[in-house]
Parts: structure tokens; sequence; C-alpha cells
């Protein structure tokens, strides 16, 4: 009762913290756009250049889809004697849209809701649900190294680059620490344990860096077309960019779809590279084109779904 106790508090706290500083992110996101006029740019970027932001959101879905193919591979891995069943890639792009509700975990509640009720076990999902979480990390966290190489401790010394990279470890900590304490840690090992399980993790970790890959060259295709600055980095360092961006939002409890929190390290991270309203601009049109293309898979999911009963 007492450790129910110490867990439920401890969730408590954790939700209030990510509340408090996506709020804070929020702010601080509103009022740099509000000096650097980085809305304006944005809007008359998409009516001058629409084709660039129709590439990037065709990008995003298909890598949230590549995502969701990622998914049913470790259900796959963790259901023996099941095919692979292409009905949890409908499923998981509908119900990733619920990441933009309140709490940043809606979307793992539904997913688990219905595919339950097409006959998934329980040990299968929460399986695959733990192992989606660290994998996808994992990815992140590796690419991130890879692609930033001697660029990103350059940019360490920088004041807001050092900020940015030492708030986000922090954080990583923190949660690191809080998943110990509650003993959820072990979950993460079960998934390796089979041949089958492992060629699942294999499959959905190669679909996790594509994923995060993707997501700099949308960032490169947004900096050199949609909202030209003078000197973009390349596109090694902006996947490295992206990839800290995205985990630093994805791992922030409370903070729907992360909103806020990533903006404010693309801000940080790109300051350092390019003049302050490109750097907002750009974080701001990515907000556009993930929201856009979650919409759109989202719906490419509920007919994908409807088409297969």
């Amino acid at each position: 009762m007492v450790m129910q106790l110490h867990r439920k508090s401890g969730s408590i706290v954790l939700r209030v913290f990510g509340i408090a500083a996506s709020i804070l992110c929020c702010t601080y996101v509103v009022v740099t756009i509000y000096r650097t006029g980085a809305l304006q740019i944005v809007s008359q970027s998409i009516l001058k250049d629409p084709s660039a932001f129709a590439l990037v959101i065709a990008l995003y879905v298909l890598s949230c889809l590549g995502i969701a193919a990622a998914f049913a591979f470790l259900v796959w891995g963790l259901s023996a004697g099941q095919r692979l069943r292409a009905d949890i890639i409908g499923i998981h792009a509908v119900t990733q849209i619920a990441k933009y509700l309140p709490t940043n975990t809606l979307h793992f509640v539904g997913r688990h809701t219905f595919l339950r009720q097409r006959g998934l076990s329980d040990v299968a999902l929460i399986g695959a649900g733990v192992s989606e979480v660290a994998l996808l990390l994992l990815a992140a966290v590796g690419l991130a190294t890879l692609a930033a190489s001697d660029e990103l401790a350059r940019h360490i010394e920088s004041k807001q680059g050092s900020l940015a990279i030492t708030g986000g470890v922090m954080v990583a900590l923190v949660l690191i620490a809080a998943a110990s304490i509650r003993g959820d840690l072990a979950a993460l090992i079960s998934p390796f344990l089979t041949w089958r399980a492992g060629a699942g993790a294999m499959a959905a970790l190669s679909m996790y860096c594509v994923f995060f890959a993707l997501s700099g060259v949308i960032l490169w295709v947004l900096l050199t077309h949609a909202i030209p600055a003078p000197t973009p980095p390349g596109i090694g360092r902006l996947m490295s960019y992206a990839a800290m961006s995205w985990s630093i939002g994805f791992v922030s409890p409370g903070a729907a779809a992360g909103i806020g929190v990533r903006e404010t390290m693309l801000i940080f991270l790109l300051g350092g590279t390019v003049e302050p309203a490109a750097a907002t601009s750009a974080a701001v049109a990515y907000r556009v084109v993930t929201t856009l293309g979650d919409v759109i898979t989202c719906a490419l999911g509920r007919i994908w779904w409807r088409a297969r009963h």
C-alpha cells in the first residue's frame, strides 16, 4: 500500500513537472515568435513555396507509417505463433493523434485498448510498448551522437547549446531514476530473450533510425528551401538536432506531443548556427509539418483500418 502511494505520488510529481516545463517552454516560444516575426515568415514561406511543405509533410507521413510498422514488428516478435498483422499499423496510425491530448500518454492507452479487443495479449502489448519507448530513445541518442560527431562538441561550447544539452541530460536522468524505482527497467530486457523477439526489435530499431534521419532531412529542406537561412547546418547535424529535440519532448511527462519543449530545444540548438528568426521559423514550421502530418497519418490509418474490416 505504501509502495503504491509512493509510485502514484511520484507519477503525479513527474506529470506536474512536465506540464510546468511545457507551459514555460510554450511561453518562451510565443515570446520568441513575437520578437522575431516567425509566424509571418512561416506563413509567407508556405504561400511562396507550397511544394516544399507538401514534400516534407509527405516525408513525415511516410516516417510515421514506418513507426507504426515498427510497432507491428515488436508485437509480432512477442506473440509466439502470430503472423505479422497489418491491422496493427492502421490502429497505431489512428491512435497516435491522441498524443496531442493532455498527459502525452493517451495514445499508448488507446492503442493497447483497441489491440487488446482484437485478441492480442496484454503481455505482448505491454512488452511492445516498453520496447518501443526504449528503442526510440536508443535510436534518437545513437543517431544524435553519430550525426553530430565533432560538431556536437563544438556546439556545446556555446552557452545556449550547453544549457539545452545539460537540461536534456538532467531530464533523462530523472526519468531513468523514476523508472528504476518503479521496477520497470526489468521489462526492457524481456523482449530480447528469443530470436523472434530480437528480430522484431532489430527491424523496429532500423525503422526508428530512418524516422530520425528523415526528420533531419525535413529540417534541411525547411532551412534551405522553405525558410532559406544564409548558412544552414548540414543534414547530419540537423539529424542530430531533430533526434535530440524529439527525445526531450518525448520523455517530458504531461507535455502533449512535446509541444513547447521540442520547439525550445530546436531554437536553442539552431540558434548557434543560424539567425534567431530563421531558427524560430524553422521550429514553428517543423511543428506545422508534424501536426498536419499526424492528422493525415490518422486519416490514412482510419481508411486502412476500415478497408480491412
